[in-house]
């Protein structure tokens, strides 16, 4: 027997109405899970379960891309609902292989998840020194009267995902006004919430909504100076938008050392407000640099979301 069915990771389509559509290249890893629920019912005294029986059924797609911009665009900072009539909404496919290209198979092979009814929310954003930043984010499906969760289809043809080469380091950043210097790393856990509902015994959930936004924000460096009266003291510091800032640095588009110049408008960039704390004053051993790490708490401030993303913009 031979093996005819090897697939990879192409990309994703989202289409949140039935007129609008972003196409995310730069995929790096995905998972496409169900978590059936099963409950095992034991009785008459015998050691057997004598039936299975699934109970619920949790369809999500999460993926990682290094198209951040352009994943920020659609998700934000906050999440995004998916909700289409004529289209598929949310569509991740796989490239069926071919030993013979390495490109992968032509034709109308590949496969695709969809989710027509759901909300999509991102989960993580890091980036290292000297790394490219990396996005991951999630749509969960709920089920309507026409759609039940993830649908399955193979035999597609591949939309056309373009070759994405914009890529994004680490920027400067700003905390209180004061310049944060010697960045090892920064991540951001968007921390998101859902809270889903069902009723009528469905298996799938049939309503979702954003319960608990609670960002947080680590940043990682080799300045012990930071943790100081006039950086971020011991006992922390309050943060607002205007004072508090960092930004994700674009690479030039070509192969090679090069970035995009700071006063272009080809940058992201964050503001947040809220509280920011030294988690580790110093860590490390006698053959490397130390290590500092502040973790920032956001909080809605009455106006903003407790973080704000800019993409397209100048580094000032």
């Amino acid at each position: 027997m031979t093996i005819t069915g090897i697939h990879k990771p192409a990309g994703v389509r989202v289409e949140t109405t039935d007129i609008t559509e972003t196409l995310l290249a730069g995929v790096v890893s995905h998972t496409v899970g169900i978590d059936p629920n099963v409950e095992r019912e034991y009785s008459d005294g015998l050691p057997f379960p004598v039936r299975n029986t699934i109970n619920s059924r949790e369809d999500s797609i999460e993926f990682e891309t290094l198209d951040v911009d352009d994943l920020l665009d659609l998700v934000g900072t906050i999440g995004q609902c998916v909700r289409v009539t004529t289209e598929d909404g949310f569509e991740f496919y796989l490239r069926k292989q071919d030993k013979c290209s390495v490109t992968g198979a032509a034709g109308s092979v590949h496969t695709k998840y969809a989710i027509k009814n759901g909300l999509m929310i991102p989960t993580n954003l890091s980036v290292s020194h000297r790394g490219n930043a990396t996005m991951s984010a999630r749509c969960e499906a709920d089920e309507d009267a026409s759609n039940a969760g993830i649908a399955i289809t193979n035999n597609n043809a591949l939309p056309s995902f373009a070759s994405n080469k914009k890529r994004y380091t680490l920027g400067q950043t700003t905390l209180n006004g004061v310049s944060v210097t010697d960045m090892r790393s920064l991540q951001i856990a968007f921390g998101i919430s859902i809270e889903k509902e069902s009723a009528d015994s469905a298996i799938l959930s049939q309503y979702s909504n954003i319960s608990e936004i609670g960002t947080t924000i680590t940043i990682t460096g080799v300045n012990p100076a930071i943790v100081a009266a006039a950086g971020i003291p011991v006992d922390g510091k309050a943060l607002a938008h205007a004072n508090t800032d960092f930004y994700l640095r674009r690479r030039g588009d070509t192969s090679g050392v090069s970035f995009e110049p700071d006063g272009d408008a080809d940058h992201i960039k964050f503001t947040a407000a809220g509280l920011a704390v030294a988690t580790t004053l110093s860590t490390g051993d006698s053959r490397s640099a130390t290590e500092t790490t502040l973790q920032i708490y956001c909080e809605y401030d009455g106006t903003n979301n407790p973080l704000v993303v800019s993409t397209g913009t100048a580094i000032t």
